[in-house]
C-alpha cells in the first residue's frame, strides 16, 4: 500500500458508490501511484469495476459531462486549429466550436496538461468534455491523418487484398503462400505510413531478421524489428518478381481510399548481404494544396517554372535533401 494513503476524490466516490470495497481501491490507488497515472486511468483497467458506472462517477466527482463520442460527426469538426500531431501527442479532441470557445473531447478529467496546451496553441478558449478513452483514442488515432473515415473502411484489408488479387499471378500465390498474418501486417505497414504521413518506409534486412523505419519529416525513425517474411508480400502487391532475389527491382502500387483519394506507393528493391532491402515512397498527391502560387516561389522563380511547364519539349529536374519538397513540386506541375 502507499504510505499512508487515503481514499479521496473519486476514489472515495466509488466506494461509496459501492463500485468497488476500500481495500480493492486502495489497490487500485496504489498501483496508480506506482504507474504514474490517474485513479481513473488505472481503475478502468479493472475488469471488476464497471466501466460505464466508473465513467459516470468521475463525471460526477468533476463535474465535467460525461458524453459518447459516437454522438459526435467527426467529418464536421474543427480542423484548422491544431494539426494531427498535436492531437495525438495530447490526446485531446476539438468535437466542435462556438464563437471563441472549443469543446474539446478529453479522456480524464485530471489531465488539464492537454487543455492547457491546446489553449496556448489556438489562442481559443476551450470546453472538456470527458469520454471514454478507449473511443477517443480509436477516434484520434482515424481522424489523425485527415483520412479516418477512410482509412477506417479499409482496416479490414479489402482494399489492400482487391490490390493484391490484381497484380498477382497464380504462381506468386502458390509461391507467397496464405499468410494471413503477413498480410495483415504489412496492410498494418502501409496504413500507419499513411497516418503519421511518413514520406518513405525503410524494410531494411539483418542476419535472421528485417526491421522498419519510417522516415518522417525528413528524419528516420528508431526501427522496429518483424519477421522477414513480409518482403515477398510487398513484393506481390508491388507485381514484381518474388523469385528474383539477386537483382535491384523497381515497381509500384496504388491504394484507392476513397472515390477522389489515392495513395501512390514506389517501390525498390535492392539485394544485400542478408536479403533484400525495400524502400517504399509514399506518395499522396491529395496531402497538400498543389497549386503552382503555393509553392512559396520568388516571382522570377515561378515565371521560369511555369513557362518550362508550358514548354512542348525539354526536361525538368527538381533536386534537393528529402522532405524538401521535391515530389510536391512535380506533383503541382502536372496538377
Amino acid at each position: 500500500m502507499v504510505k499512508g494513503a487515503t481514499l479521496m476524490g473519486l476514489s472515495r466516490r466509488v466506494v461509496d458508490q459501492n463500485l468497488v470495497d476500500k481495500d480493492r481501491a486502495l489497490e487500485i490507488l496504489e498501483a496508480a501511484h506506482k504507474n504514474q497515472r490517474s485513479f481513473l486511468r488505472e481503475a478502468l483497467e479493472s475488469s471488476e469495476i464497471d466501466r460505464a458506472q466508473l465513467l459516470h462517477s468521475a463525471s460526477e466527482e468533476s463535474g465535467m459531462p460525461l458524453m459518447d463520442l459516437g454522438a459526435f460527426d467527426l467529418t464536421q469538426r474543427p480542423i484548422d486549429l491544431v494539426d494531427a500531431r498535436f492531437i495525438e501527442a495530447h490526446g485531446v479532441l476539438p468535437l466542435f466550436k462556438r464563437g471563441t470557445k472549443v469543446f474539446l473531447a478529453v479522456p480524464d478529467p485530471t489531465d488539464i496538461g492537454g487543455l492547457d496546451a491546446f489553449k496556448f496553441q489556438s489562442g481559443l478558449g476551450v470546453e472538456a468534455i470527458l469520454v471514454d478513452p478507449k473511443a477517443l483514442t480509436r477516434a484520434i488515432r482515424d481522424v489523425s491523418s485527415g483520412m479516418g473515415t477512410e482509412l477506417a473502411d479499409l482496416e479490414n484489408d479489402s482494399g489492400l487484398d482487391d490490390l493484391a488479387d490484381q497484380n498477382t499471378t497464380s504462381t506468386q500465390k502458390d509461391e507467397a503462400g496464405a499468410d494471413t498474418p503477413i498480410v495483415r501486417f504489412v496492410n498494418k505497414i502501409l496504413m500507419d505510413a499513411i497516418r503519421q504521413k511518413a514520406s518513405d518506409i525503410h524494410i531494411e534486412p539483418y542476419e535472421g531478421k528485417l526491421r522498419v523505419r519510417y522516415r518522417l519529416d525528413g528524419i528516420a525513425n528508431p526501427p522496429l524489428s518483424l519477421s522477414p517474411r513480409i518482403t515477398a508480400r510487398i513484393k506481390i502487391l508491388s507485381n514484381l518478381d518474388i523469385a528474383e532475389r539477386r537483382a535491384p527491382q523497381d515497381g509500384r502500387m496504388k491504394l484507392k481510399l476513397s472515390k477522389n483519394h489515392e495513395i501512390d506507393f514506389r517501390v525498390s528493391t535492392l539485394p544485400t548481404q542478408f536479403g533484400e532491402k525495400v524502400v517504399i515512397r509514399v506518395l499522396d498527391s491529395s496531402g497538400s494544396d498543389l497549386s503552382l502560387q503555393a509553392l512559396g516561389l520568388e516571382p522570377d522563380q515561378f515565371k521560369l517554372y511555369e513557362e518550362a511547364i508550358h514548354k512542348p519539349y525539354g526536361m525538368i529536374l527538381v533536386t534537393g535533401p528529402t522532405g524538401s519538397g521535391k515530389t510536391v513540386s512535380l506533383y503541382s506541375a502536372l496538377s
